[in-house]
């Protein structure tokens, strides 16, 4: 058991650690007013991004002008892609695929453009954190399902009662 699941997290964390290999080599932001093609490595927080359709965003960012449609489905799952745009959410604590003003590295502008401030690059990103970069909110990374038991599954004793026979008879018994 425990070693599947070991196996599984590994094979799931190198799929995402390719991802980011493959992502943008460089990113058009603006300096000093002027939209410039940078590497990668120079992209810092606070510079802002351009994204336009069929690009992959090379960072994660929040919209601060325009419009666009992500397809996010390597991130969420979500098969269609979402609408994006600069409007301030009003609540703080929502799931990633409900942030609306957020675009995330890796993901494909589908339509539109807009500009974007950098709000975190490499593993600093949320397909960082999935590769195992760390964690993005609380208990995020953390498995659902309560810790194996360090006792060995030992066969109930004589007479006690499983949950199945405290309900009487199970169908064709």
């Amino acid at each position: 058991g425990r070693f599947f699941e070991a196996r599984a997290k590994g094979r799931a964390s190198q799929a995402i650690a390719r991802l980011l290999e493959l992502g943008a080599k460089d990113a058009r932001v603006l300096r000093d007013g002027t939209e410039v093609t940078v590497p990668i490595d120079d992209v810092v927080p606070g510079d802002v991004m351009v994204v336009r359709p069929g690009e992959r965003v090379p960072t994660d960012g929040e919209i601060v002008e325009g419009g666009s449609s992500f397809d996010e489905s390597m991130l969420t799952g979500e098969s269609l892609p979402v609408e994006k745009n600069s409007e301030t959410l009003a609540e703080a604590d929502l799931s990633l695929g409900d942030r609306r003003n957020m675009a995330y590295k890796g993901t494909l502008v589908t339509y539109g453009r807009g500009l974007g401030l950098v709000t975190g690059t490499g593993m600093a990103t949320e397909v960082g954190r999935l590769s195992g970069g760390g964690a993005s909110e609380p208990g995020a990374g953390a498995s659902p399902l309560p810790a194996p038991s360090s006792e060995p599954d030992a066969a109930p004793e004589p007479g006690a009662s499983s949950p199945a026979s405290a309900e009487g008879p199970t169908v064709g018994g």
